[in-house]
């Protein structure tokens, strides 16, 4: 998938990390069978905002009062899966809260995002939400195994390529964010246009 980065923020955001970590994604949604090998090359729209708009959209199209970390937005685009809007202060909190990197937050709520836009919810208890939150899990645990496999590899790379150092193998973990820490986080919603994107346009108008 091709993503499309807006931003509102202030801070610089980890563009190379975003559109590697959606073109992974979308390969492992095509091995999973959530999306066909036609739908890789859908545009998705990745809206970075403060908390005053994200809460903002948040009332408006969710009647809840406060800045959530995602909203997923499908459109009627044919060449665009969907936008998914984050608020970054709260990303930036949620990763502190998980003991996770800020990468790694920001890569399970794509997850997140991706799933909704692709027809899963978890706002009523059950066997829906359950099947979209075991997916988002193992996705995320496979993609950060995987992350971390190459990392590793390049690192003993390295370290052969100097003959003077010994190689030394490091242990994989993955951190596993508690299910039940997503409460908060936005749900998918229907829009014929991408709010968030006409959101930001304008204001910079």
């Amino acid at each position: 998938m091709n993503a499309v980065i807006v931003s509102d923020v202030d801070e610089r955001l980890p563009e190379a990390f975003i559109k590697n970590w959606l073109k992974n994604a979308s390969q492992h949604l095509i091995e999973k069978k959530l999306i066909s090998p036609e739908q890789k090359a859908l545009e998705v729209s990745l809206v970075f905002l403060k908390e005053g708009e994200a809460k903002r959209l948040n009332w408006k199209y969710r009647g809840k009062d406060y800045p959530t970390d995602i909203l997923s937005f499908e459109n009627e685009d044919h060449e665009s899966l969907g936008e998914l809007v984050f608020c970054w202060n709260v990303l930036q909190r949620q990763a502190k809260e998980h003991k996770l990197p800020l990468e790694q937050e920001l890569g399970y709520l794509m997850i997140h995002g991706l799933l909704h836009l692709l027809g899963h919810d978890h706002e009523v208890p059950g066997p829906q939400a359950e099947k979209m939150l075991g997916l988002q899990d193992e996705i995320f645990e496979q993609m950060v195994t995987q992350s971390k496999k190459k990392q590793s590899v390049q690192k003993k790379v390295g370290i052969k390529a100097d003959t003077s150092k010994k190689v030394s193998s490091t242990k994989l973990s993955v951190k596993k964010v508690s299910t039940k820490k997503l409460k908060k986080s936005g749900s998918s919603v229907k829009s014929p246009s991408k709010p968030a994107l006409k959101a930001v346009k304008t204001k910079k108008r």
